[in-house]
């Protein structure tokens, strides 16, 4: 029997700058669109390369010139929430592109276009520590687990639909502790 999916949810920013009007360009230096997804969780898009499944968390966040007054930050955020309704609540990216990204620290935007945050469940370093070593051994443990076992299609299916519901439920806690906390 496979060892029942645990998800991996990470934060990803992406700079979505480019999207944006003119106007609201030139008063921010940056605008990062922020997403969770959960790491072990690859699909296809009609194409073989496989991605992660986005899905939108919150307003897009901004990194603003120096100069920016609260008043003029207050204003370009209601511009970015009301820009933000229109958002794909769930959008695709290659795995390439995101098992590559540098990581960023929790609350923080990236260095550069795009960064990857795991989603800790303890902000205490300990417990932080122990979950990197659980995860780490789930990693190993079923990736022996797929290499040795000769499944049936019937059986990789019901892994395949048990996994969705997994992940499904840990986006939803998750994307709850991202509206409670600044991530």
């Amino acid at each position: 029997m496979l060892t029942p999916h645990e998800p991996l949810i990470k934060t990803v920013k992406i700079d979505e700058t480019e999207n944006w009007c003119p106007e609201i360009r030139r008063r921010v230096k940056r605008i990062f669109g922020v997403y969770l997804f959960d790491a072990r969780r690859r699909v296809h898009c009609c194409e073989i390369a496989s991605s992660h499944e986005l899905h939108f968390v919150r307003e897009s966040q901004a990194e603003f010139h120096d100069e920016t007054t609260e008043e003029e930050r207050e204003e370009i955020a209601r511009i970015l929430m009301e820009g933000d309704a229109a958002t794909d609540p769930i959008s695709y990216i290659h795995c390439s592109r995101l098992d590559n990204a540098p990581e960023f620290d929790e609350g923080f935007l990236p260095q550069g276009e795009i960064g990857v945050c795991k989603v800790y469940n303890s902000h205490r370093p300990e417990e932080r520590k122990a979950e990197d070593e659980a995860d780490a051994a789930y990693d190993d443990r079923t990736k022996e687990e797929w290499e040795s076992f000769d499944l049936s299609d019937e059986e990789i299916e019901a892994w395949k639909e048990a996994a969705d519901k997994a992940t499904a439920e840990a986006i939803e806690e998750a994307m709850e502790y991202s509206h409670q906390n600044c991530i």
